[in-house]
């Protein structure tokens, strides 16, 4: 039987590259790889599959290049990342120089979304890209056959917008189990990462998941991999999906065979606030789940329209504070610097976060993602170099400077979010009081630091532009 190798490979930082989104982790946090993870289980039917994550376990390029030479595998299905475009092209093609029984290679990634023929034309190491990881396309390739739906150095059709309904095979949980992994808003280990959708049928123009489209996974399916990680002693999921509760009676089945099976699984799960009635809160803290994420964006209703997002301030509002009524944490997602944005509309979105005052917030600056109107309107205003591919979704940098919001001046307010956001007494003393865990110690510990020190930063860059 030929071998698989599943490689996330090695950083000059502590890169995510996860699921279509490339990012520096802010606080260290690194959990598994959903890409890989859910190609484990379809992969294994035809091929030994193994797995390599060579940022969790904090291996140089050379260290990884002796790991994968010592397994010796016939196929690669491998990660990318924008945010380390020039690392992971040069390190894989170096790769296949160094390690010539990898017959072929195929690559996941948000820098392949855009047009993935031209893209692939950097990176040597590589002979496809996939899109639907949740689909067996990497296997077919590998198997030699021409109904892979991948896009390929020569062309390829690529893979259609996803819709329907799908089921996998469970995923080789086994492979990714490195006590390395973390993930800040889990509250107990060990954990694991589950998907019950893919894709987003949501419209927002900043986000690269509307030209994925969406396809909901079969209810007995995500419980035959629940089964499975009850019998492992999982105690918490992170599930991954961009929008949970998307689709609505599906996740309601699911949620409710969860109570009735009594997993008794904590979690946690990103939605959005126009889904976030109290009957459907209800129903997710019945089912274990202790930690609702969801994108709050802006505090202007004018800019949140503008981008397609759809929602309001005032929805944003009535969400948490129903979340507050049911004893679930929340954590908000802020953008600032998007076309359109000023410094007072900002400020303003300052002040919204800290009265909504969720038990976490993060604070991201707007970046120009390949595929998304959001990019397109950048560069067609000027906004954003046409040249420069390798960008940060974390939205620590600036990556925009529009005719209202210089760069730095995004930077700098964006420091300024995080400052007053976290560094209030009354929000330092209520992080104290709702450490529950051991593992939400842990997490206090590393994320406080981390707040610490990007506030520090923050300061220092700010100065050192100012002169000071």
């Amino acid at each position: 039987m030929e071998t698989v190798l599943l490689l996330n490979p090695p950083g000059k930082k502590r890169y995510i590259r996860d699921y279509f989104c490339s990012k520096v982790s802010k606080s260290g946090y690194l959990y598994p790889p959903t890409d890989l993870l859910l190609q484990s289980g379809l992969l294994a039917r035809d091929f030994r599959v193994s797995a390599l994550d060579a940022v969790a376990e904090g291996l140089s390029p050379e260290a990884a290049i002796e790991r994968v030479a010592a397994s010796r595998p016939d196929h690669l299905l491998t990660l990318a990342g924008a945010v380390s475009l020039g690392e992971d092209a040069e390190f894989l093609a170096r790769l296949r120089r160094a390690v010539p029984s990898i017959r072929s290679a195929v690559g996941i990634g948000d820098l392949f979304l855009e047009n993935p023929a031209a893209a692939l034309e950097r990176f040597a190491g590589l002979d496809a890209v996939a899109v639907d990881f949740t689909a067996d396309g990497p296997g077919r390739f590998f198997a030699g056959r021409d109904d892979h739906g991948l896009a390929t150095r020569g062309g390829g059709p690529g893979a259609a917008p996803a819709r329907g309904e799908f089921s996998i095979p469970v995923p080789r949980h086994d492979l990714f189990a490195s006590p390395r992994y973390r993930y800040p808003f889990v509250r107990r280990r060990p954990f694991a990462v589950v998907l019950t959708n893919f894709g987003c049928p949501y419209r927002c123009s900043f986000c690269v998941m509307p030209g994925l489209g969406f396809k909901s996974r079969a209810v007995e399916n995500v419980l035959e991999e629940l089964d499975l990680l009850k019998a492992r002693g999982c105690r918490d999921l992170y599930f991954n999906d961009q929008t949970f509760g998307a689709d609505r009676p599906r996740t309601r089945a699911l949620l409710e065979a969860m109570i009735r099976r009594k997993y008794g699984f904590g979690f946690v799960c990103f939605t959005r606030v126009d889904l976030m009635n109290r009957e459907f809160l209800l129903l997710l803290r019945r089912a274990g789940c202790h930690t609702v994420m969801f994108g709050a964006e802006s505090a202007d209703d004018a800019l949140l329209e503008s981008y397609s997002k759809n929602i309001t301030a005032g929805g944003v509002m009535a969400a948490r504070a129903a979340c507050r009524e049911l004893g679930l944490r929340t954590v908000a997602t802020f953008i600032l610097g998007l076309p359109g944005e000023t410094e007072e509309s900002a400020l303003a979105t300052i002040a919204f976060a800290k009265r909504l005052d969720p038990d976490f917030a993060s604070f991201n600056l707007a970046v120009p993602r390949m595929g998304t109107p959001l990019r397109r309107e950048a560069l067609d205003r000027g906004y954003a170099d046409p040249e420069n591919r390798e960008m940060d979704q974390s939205g620590s940098r600036a990556s925009l400077a529009t005719e209202s919001l210089a760069a730095e001046r995004a930077e700098a307010l964006r420091n300024r979010a995080s400052r007053e956001f976290y560094l209030r007494p009354g929000k330092i003393l209520g992080r104290l009081l709702d450490v529950r865990t051991t593992v939400d110690a842990l997490n206090l510990t590393r994320d406080g630091l981390g707040v610490m020190a990007d506030a520090a930063r923050g300061l220092w860059r700010e100065r050192k532009g100012s002169g000071r």
